[in-house]
């Protein structure tokens, strides 16, 4: 009989992983508006442009 295996938590799965958006859409980026939370909960990052993504990622690189 196989002993069972433990199953990772979430935390244990994505402690190496970051999940950065790049917000495109122009018809959630008027000025007072919020991304909808169901999207950017999961973020760990949310980039408004490419320039703004490029040089984090040449800062985490």
């Amino acid at each position: 009989m196989r002993a069972p295996v433990k199953k990772k938590t979430a935390d244990e799965k994505n402690k190496d992983t970051m999940l950065i958006g790049l917000q495109t859409d122009i018809r959630a980026s008027f000025q007072d508006s919020k991304l909808n939370p169901m999207l950017s909960s999961p973020l760990d990052y949310l980039m408004n442009t490419e320039e703004e993504l490029m040089a984090f990622l040449k800062q985490i690189k």
